[in-house]
């Protein structure tokens, strides 16, 4: 017999590649609730990643950029999600995203649980090439706001007169490299990017870049839209790889020299992105490429933690890779130690807001045994 609270995380990935769900994961269950997942097993490389882990996972071939060809399976994944949480019966959701959130507020009409929602990423993003961005943006808005308590990596994300109601829960994780890095002189270099393969991430750009260069080579690790057709890129600078986990993703990125973050900022919620990638870079000490006109390029140029291109340009993009391999150790050296201080302040934020989130799950579990 369970004595303490069940709580049930929904998020429509495996979540084993997602750090930010497992961090939620870690926080639930320190609070003193038994976490239960219900997760979406949506590809052939998600297959290969799925562990032992007590899961309720759905299984529908619905790969990542789909678009509306996916909405049927989205339906399917709501369906699953309602008659998990009518069995479940937990005393907390956590829906991560709006596809989860809507099944989740169907259900709470019929029982008792308090909903936290946690944003990834605003459905806009999904679907902004309808031209209906600024509505989904809106109707997301109210949606969330039915949520007992709710956090976003970026509170710009949300406009003024609700921020006051939301934590700001940055795509902050810690791991523990166990490579260590390599000295700047050491011969190749690697510019590495792990995460969605996209067409908004410049990674053709990047492998154009590279390409012909004998001292650099484009590292690659993913899942997306763009698996295949990055792979059929003949280029012997090109390495192009599945998702693996996470941990053993910042393993293989120890070896690399810079990291590359490009979003097409003509996306609104690219310039608005909080990428993990900012945090990750910063723990490995390793220079950021980001696209200017964005967020993160933004950040990245304030606080020298590397370079902002402009995204698709080739022209400058190899230029960078050139300069960057010119400079010297001392050089390299600042950038890591301006990562480093930023890592470090960005951690001191992440606990009050860490903070405020246990206090939330804190009221919750005390309501849920009253």
């Amino acid at each position: 017999m369970v004595d303490y609270p069940l709580c049930t995380i929904i998020r429509s990935t495996i979540g084993t590649t997602e750090p930010r769900f497992l961090f939620i994961r870690e926080i639930l269950s320190d609070s003193g609730f038994q976490v239960v997942n219900i997760t979406w097993a949506r590809s052939v490389s998600d297959n290969s990643l799925i562990s032992n882990s007590d899961e309720r996972r759905f299984f529908r071939r619905a790969d990542y950029g789909g678009g509306l060809r996916n909405l049927f399976s989205h339906l399917s994944f709501s369906v699953k999600i309602y008659r998990e949480l009518r069995n479940i019966k937990p005393s907390l959701i956590v829906a991560c995203d709006l596809d989860t959130l809507l099944p989740s507020l169907m259900w709470r009409n019929r029982g008792e649980a308090e909903i936290y929602y946690d944003q990834f990423d605003p459905i806009s993003a999904r679907l902004g090439f309808l031209g209906f961005g600024k509505l989904f943006d809106y109707l997301e808005m109210r949606l969330a706001m039915k949520a007992n308590f709710r956090s976003t990596p970026n509170l710009t994300r949300v406009p003024d007169i609700y921020r006051g109601s939301w934590i700001e829960l940055k795509n902050l994780f810690e791991f523990e490299p166990l490579i260590p890095k390599s000295s700047h002189r050491d011969k190749g270099r690697i510019l590495f990017y792990g995460g969605v393969l996209g067409k908004d991430r410049g990674l053709r750009s990047a492998a154009s870049a590279v390409s012909g260069k004998q001292d650099w080579k484009l590292q690659i690790f993913g899942q997306g839209p763009e698996l295949r057709s990055l792979q059929s890129i003949q280029s012997p600078n090109l390495f192009v790889n599945s998702a693996i986990p996470h941990n053993e993703l910042m393993q293989q990125a120890i070896r690399s020299n810079l990291y590359l973050a490009m979003y097409d900022p003509s996306i609104k919620n690219n310039r608005l992105t909080a990428s993990n990638k900012l945090f990750e870079a910063a723990q490995l000490g390793l220079p950021i490429v980001a696209s200017k006109n964005t967020y993160l390029g933004e950040v990245v140029e304030r606080y020298r933690l590397g370079w902002a291109v402009t995204y698709d340009d080739v022209t400058e993009l190899s230029k960078l890779l050139d300069d960057f391999s010119a400079l010297d150790d001392s050089e390299i050296e600042k950038i890591r130690i301006n990562l480093s201080s930023y890592y470090l302040n960005e951690e001191l934020n992440q606990r009050v807001a860490i903070t405020k989130l246990e206090k939330e799950l804190s009221d919750t579990l005390r309501r849920s045994k009253e």
